[in-house]
Parts: structure tokens; C-alpha cells; sequence
């Protein structure tokens, strides 16, 4: 259990929940077939895991249809804001290109508590505080979706849920290098990966701005990859799996 977790729960909850979770990993060491992780990182986390029985099970995204014009570069961040997921650097590039716009959509409570952090004030960045179906407003004005997060030890071995959610709408990622997030935009081709600093983004938003072709291709190919990563070929994946060691 991280320090992020004992963080969240409290110190005697982590510590009942630790128990917990050797004992469960003894359980699936000795019985289980397969076990499926969100990645074969997070797996390399685990030192009681056995790595044959290991299989790779990314999440899924439902294919949601929310086009968008290529141009202006206008931006969707969905998720969580604060300590795990410093905002800073983005925001400020994002000030710093008038001609372009970052939504970012999170916690109404989360975003209180770090308002004071961010000047957004009269700026091309707002905050919105949306979930489900809500959501698909404000990406049908999204041309690009982002996963602007510090690149800590946790980020490079867990996948953001939304990063599928952003496949399943058809939106191409902009990730931070030295994420696991930044591997899977890298190695399917869905988007771009800069470093965490405000000066690389600046450079990266101001060329997607001026070369909508760019944008164009990278949302062509999320797109024509976006039913192979779904639930239901997770589900159909798994299936497979296990007819073969019935």
C-alpha cells in the first residue's frame, strides 16, 4: 500500500488493509490461473505476484460519438486535481497561448480546496464539474484530451481510467513523459508525450494551433483503435484466456 493510500484512509486503515491484501495474494498465488492487471507494471509493483500467471487487462471506454473541428486547439482534462495531480505547469502554458482553451472538469470539493493555487481568473482556462453523460458536452467542443500529471513513481505504473474514455470518444492525448499514460499514447500512436514543464507545452500548443493536420491525424488513428479497446473486447480478451486453460 502506498503512501498516497495511507494518505487518503488514514494510517490504522492502511494498516488493517495491508494484511488484507497479503493475505488475498496468497490466496491468488496458490489457486488462481490467470490474474489480471490494469499492466504489467503494476504487476512488477507486487513481488508476490507470479509473473506467468500474469496477463495484461487495460480498462475499456465506450465509443461515443462527440466530433469536433480540428482548429482552434481547445482542451479537456477530466479528472482529479491536487496533490496527485499538479495541474500547475498546465495551466500556466495554457495562459500563456491566448488562442487557445483548456477545460478542466473535477471534483467540486477537489477544486476548492486548491482554487487558491490557480489564478484563472479572466483567462482562457475554466472549471467546470461534470459526470456521465454531462460529460459529452463539453467533449464535443474538445479537439484534444490531457494527462498533464508529475511524473511520480505511482504514474508509472498506473493507467487513468479516462485515458480509455478519451479513446472511446475519439479524442487524441496529450501525456507527460515518464507516465505509464505516456507509454500507451506513444506505443498505439494516439497522441503526443512532452515533459512537465511549462515552456515544452507552451511550444507543443502553439505548433497544434498553427497545424490542424496534425490534430486530424492523430484523432484518424484513435479512432480507427477505438473498438479494439472497448469493455467488450476486454471481456472477449479475458474469455479467450480462459477457454484455454479450462
Amino acid at each position: 500500500v502506498y503512501d498516497e493510500y495511507e494518505e487518503r484512509v488514514g494510517k490504522p486503515l492502511a494498516t488493517g488493509m495491508r494484511a488484507l491484501y497479503r493475505y488475498e495474494l496468497a490466496l491468488y498465488k496458490r489457486y488462481a490461473d490467470i490474474i489480471f492487471v490494469p499492466s504489467y507494471e503494476m504487476a512488477q509493483e507486487i513481488p508476490q505476484l507470479r509473473v506467468a500467471k500474469v496477463k495484461e487487462l487495460p480498462p475499456g471506454g465506450e465509443p461515443v460519438d462527440v466530433p469536433a473541428s480540428p482548429s482552434p486547439l481547445n482542451m479537456f482534462y477530466v479528472g482529479g486535481i491536487g496533490a496527485h495531480y499538479n495541474l500547475h505547469q498546465l495551466v500556466r502554458a495554457v495562459q500563456r497561448v491566448p488562442s487557445v482553451t483548456l477545460t478542466i472538469c473535477t471534483d467540486e470539493d477537489r477544486w476548492r480546496a486548491v482554487e487558491h493555487e490557480y489564478d484563472i481568473r479572466e483567462s482562457n482556462v475554466r472549471v467546470v464539474h461534470a459526470k456521465g453523460s454531462h460529460l459529452d458536452d463539453y467533449y464535443a467542443r474538445a479537439n484534444v484530451a490531457v494527462i498533464a500529471v508529475d511524473p511520480t513513481h505511482y504514474w508509472s505504473f498506473a493507467v487513468p481510467f479516462k485515458l480509455y474514455e478519451y479513446v472511446g470518444r475519439g479524442k487524441p492525448i496529450i501525456a507527460t513523459d515518464g507516465t505509464l499514460a505516456a507509454k500507451v499514447v506513444s506505443r498505439n500512436d494516439w497522441g503526443w508525450t512532452v515533459p512537465n514543464e511549462e515552456q515544452a507545452l507552451v511550444n507543443l500548443f502553439e505548433r497544434l494551433n498553427q497545424d490542424e493536420q496534425e490534430v486530424v491525424a492523430y484523432t484518424n488513428k484513435v479512432l480507427a483503435d477505438r473498438s479494439n479497446n472497448t469493455w467488450r473486447a476486454r471481456a472477449r480478451a479475458v474469455a479467450d484466456l480462459l477457454m484455454k486453460v479450462q
